[in-house]
């Protein structure tokens, strides 16, 4: 099993550099001083009630990071744009589809002993919206 950084950072085999830690007793990580920044060097004495998050990237991978976040937004906008054209269509199908619906009504005389109804225009209706 693989040990978390901080079990790594107790055993004294975490690697030399910047951690984002914070204190065990810390319940609110949203505090502006709950997460915060410190080195790890092999000679360091472990102090109790830390918790290592992560390592604090380098400028290098901060910017592929902040490039691959760019991305990763622009895809999901792209699939979010998709998703709104494909909704837009199936509105306007569905309007199409209640305006003649409405006009097929209009078409049906009622009294109230009968009801004549145009067959042949319910057919085309049905037929032409893939109704079976």
């Amino acid at each position: 099993m693989t040990k978390t950084l901080t079990e790594q950072w107790y055993d004294g085999t975490l690697q030399e550099g910047f951690y984002y830690y914070k204190l065990d007793d810390v319940i609110d990580i949203s505090k502006k001083d709950a997460i915060d920044v410190f080195g790890i060097y092999a000679d360091d004495e472990r102090i109790k009630d830390i918790e290592v998050l992560a390592p604090v990237p380098s400028y290098e991978e901060y910017l592929v990071l902040s490039e691959y976040k760019k991305l990763e937004k622009d895809a999901i906008q792209n699939l979010i744009n998709e998703h709104i054209a494909d909704l837009s269509k199936k509105v306007e199908r569905l309007q199409e589809q209640l305006n003649e619906a409405n006009e097929a009504l209009k078409s049906f005389h009622y009294s109230q002993e009968y009801v004549v109804v145009d067959f042949e225009k319910i057919k085309a209706y049905l037929k032409k919206w893939g109704v079976k």
